[in-house]
């Protein structure tokens, strides 16, 4: 295994294939799907999710999963009106594109206000914008001191909070980096 890294920060369409084709070939060393969260790559993408024979289709497919969350859950128009044209067009029958077609619907539907959300509503739109596809944590509920707000948190290397009214629907989103202590790290204070 000889990996080729070819620190190209503005791969074409070709390139994306060729990267998808080949398990040795990276764009960048570090936050390559960082490179790839765009609509530019959503298409490329897209047909490498298609393809069962792709080495990098589930790759790719939590790429454009994360893109189309991080789009809904800072609200981006621009990139939520390209992804509602691109699933509109799409034409699959891959499973998990399908999945993602249907993940990315209801990313738009929360946009729609207003939308009155119950519990299970506010628990489902807290698993698909916190978490959506491809992203591992555990959601939880936190108790909120206002009665008409649902407010979820998600734990990783930073703690991430989601706030949605209850009448309306309307979402907040507030991330906060953890203070580590410095006898974690074997420092005294």
């Amino acid at each position: 295994m000889n990996a080729r890294i070819t620190n190209n920060v503005n791969p074409t369409y070709d390139d994306v294939l060729e990267w998808g084709y080949d398990e040795d070939y990276y764009f960048m060393e570090q936050d390559e799907d960082l490179l790839l969260y765009g609509l530019d790559y959503v298409l490329a993408l897209l047909e490498l999710a298609q393809d069962p024979a792709c080495p990098k289709q589930s790759y790719a497919l939590c790429i454009i999963s994360q893109f189309a969350r991080m789009a809904a859950l800072h609200r981006k128009p621009h990139d939520l009106q390209g992804l509602e044209q691109i699933i509109h067009a799409l034409q699959s029958t891959e499973p998990s594109v399908l999945d993602w077609q249907h993940y990315v619907r209801r990313l738009l539907i929360y946009q729609q206000h207003p939308l009155m959300v119950g519990k299970q509503k506010a628990w489902n739109m807290a698993q698909d914008l916190l978490l959506g596809i491809g992203r591992i944590g555990t959601v939880k509920q936190e108790k909120h001191d206002k009665a008409d707000t649902w407010h979820f948190s998600l734990t990783t290397s930073i703690q991430e909070h989601l706030f949605i009214n209850r009448r309306t629907g309307i979402y907040t989103y507030e991330r906060a980096y953890l203070q580590r202590s410095n006898s974690h790290f074997g420092m005294k204070s």
